[in-house]
């Protein structure tokens, strides 16, 4: 009897596991220019942890790529001629059934004179100290940086106000530093300069109307390409 259950229970693993294992996930969803937002041209490469290509595909804006197993972690690449590499890590539940999971790409304009947007300051308003847990906000910047060490970039920091031009430009330098200095703690190997200005953006300017206290404005900054 108790080898019957056993023989039994084996079985039931051997299906299981049979199951799990023939199950697959996929991913999609469309690549952009992050300045213009348009759909771009793209080639993605996915790859386990081991380095192994599992899946090429090409996104003519939009992509569909499947194969990939539950519970395992992929390495993607989109590459688009004219833009920065991205990467991302792709992280898979385990899953006994099929999913199709949606990761939207934008890449950064490989080009002279581009200006790249920082979309959420990382400064508290009237503030020239960095906010914690900023990996997460600068993870492509960083990876740019790193990457394009014959590049060089410039920082860009605008004012909150344009009421006081002499405390605005010690204002944005300090920020402008600070925000050097936390690239380079992070392994930048590209060079890069700073710019601050004693005025607001006039590409992005104030609002007029009075907005709540944690959307007020702080200023621009930008990540300018000055040599690719």
């Amino acid at each position: 009897m108790k080898k019957s259950l056993a023989l039994i229970f084996i079985v039931f693993l051997t299906v299981a596991y049979s199951q799990f294992t023939l199950t697959v996930v996929s991913v999609t969803g469309i690549t952009t220019d992050e300045i213009s937002g348009e759909n771009i041209v793209a080639n993605i490469t996915i790859k386990d942890k081991n380095g192994k290509i599992i899946n090429r595909t090409k996104s003519t804006g939009k992509y569909f790529a499947t194969g990939l197993k539950p519970g395992n972690n992929y390495q993607m690449e989109i590459n688009s001629k004219g833009y920065f590499i991205k990467s991302y890590e792709l992280i898979i539940p385990n899953s006994d059934k099929y999913e199709e999971l949606s990761r939207d790409f934008t890449l950064k304009p490989m080009k002279n004179g581009v200006h790249i947007p920082v979309k959420v300051i990382p400064f508290d308003r009237g503030k020239t100290k960095l906010s914690e847990g900023l990996d997460y906000l600068f993870h492509d910047m960083i990876e740019i940086l790193r990457k394009n060490r014959r590049s060089e970039f410039q920082i860009e920091v605008y004012a909150e106000s344009d009421v006081d031009k002499v405390a605005n430009i010690d204002f944005t330098t300090k920020r402008a530093e600070a925000l050097k200095n936390y690239f380079v703690k992070n392994k930048a190997r590209a060079v890069i300069t700073t710019k601050a200005y004693d005025t607001t953006d006039p590409n992005n300017p104030p609002p007029v109307e009075k907005r709540a206290k944690g959307k007020r404005y702080k200023g621009s900054i930008y990540l300018k390409v000055i040599k690719v």
